[in-house]
């Protein structure tokens, strides 16, 4: 299945990182964008929704399972596919119930793994 065009949100707290996700996620087709904080990353898809939010889970402030609480339970937000990115350590905590991630992946991301999660999500249908 062709995955181009997803649109993406790559939420960490850390800059480099996330700009260096999103251009790696560019240079495979997609239309990526970054959030550095959880409120952000909230705004933003309010203003554009995605297909996908990769998520990292220890973020200062709002951490990621508050971030994805956030989005699942916003009947305004179009659902995503939240894509857990986080270091093997914080996989220790499990989420709340109310909480739906769909996929986990440990820091250092493999791409191969992350490219295989993200051909079988279809692109949401874009209303003209």
């Amino acid at each position: 299945m062709d995955t181009s065009g997803l649109s993406i949100l790559v939420v960490d707290d850390y800059p480099d990182t996330a700009s260096s996700m999103a251009e790696v996620l560019k240079m495979h087709g997609h239309r990526a964008r970054i959030a550095t904080t959880g409120p952000e990353a909230i705004r933003s898809l309010v203003d554009e929704p995605a297909d996908v939010v990769l998520l990292d889970l220890s973020m200062p402030g709002m951490s990621g399972y508050d971030v994805a609480s956030r989005i699942r339970q916003s009947i305004h937000l179009r659902q995503p596919v939240i894509i857990v990115i986080t270091a093997s350590q914080t996989l220790t905590e499990q989420p709340p119930e109310s909480v739906r991630i769909d996929h986990f992946l440990i820091k250092p991301v493999v791409l191969k793994e992350l490219v295989a999660k993200l051909s079988l999500i279809r692109p949401a249908t874009r209303k003209s």
